[in-house]
This record gives structure tokens, C-alpha cells and sequence, in this order.
């Protein structure tokens, strides 16, 4: 069993640092990264990623998710390939007795 919500929560405070790493022109403003839409054509930053939450938002389209998600989009993954890649990167262990 693959524990989202808690990979969800570990990865929060490594927002600041993985957002910009994965999407090229994200900055910070406010409580947002923003960037333009990486996955489609996009002239303005329509695209956002919560520092509060790390959940993101595409403010064009109304679609929205959390890091995982995201990851899925921007790599193509699975859920459970996005969850379990997050948590390498971010260090959580699960799934080990």
C-alpha cells in the first residue's frame, strides 16, 4: 500500500526547491511559484504551485493536483511510479518492516 497523502505531506517543505528544478521558468510570488503551463502552449503564467499546500493549479483550464500529479504529468509516470519516485527524492521511506 502506497501512503500518498503522507509522501504528499513530506514533500511539502521541498517545494521551494523542486519546482524550479522541474519546470524551467517557475518563480516565486507570494504564497505561489508560478510558471507558464509546462505540458501545453501557454504566453502567460496561468500555471501555479501552492508553497502552502504544494498543491498546483492550472488556472486556464481548471485542472489541478498535488505533487504527485504532478509528477505523473511531467514524466509520464504512473501514481504509484509519481509517489514512489517523490519519495525517494524527498527521503521517505515507506513500505519496509
Amino acid at each position: 500500500m502506497i501512503p500518498f497523502a503522507e509522501i504528499q505531506d513530506a514533500a511539502l517543505p521541498f517545494v521551494r526547491v523542486l519546482i524550479p528544478r522541474w519546470i524551467a521558468d517557475a518563480c516565486e510570488s507570494g504564497d505561489w511559484i508560478k510558471s507558464r503551463v509546462p505540458w501545453r502552449p501557454d504566453k502567460n503564467p496561468s500555471f501555479g504551485v501552492s508553497l502552502k499546500t504544494g498543491w498546483w493549479h492550472d488556472f486556464a483550464s481548471g485542472e489541478k493536483g498535488d505533487m504527485i500529479d504532478l509528477l505523473c504529468r511531467l514524466r509520464g509516470l504512473s501514481k504509484a511510479e509519481s509517489a514512489r519516485e517523490l519519495a525517494r527524492i524527498v527521503g521517505y521511506e515507506f513500505g519496509r518492516e
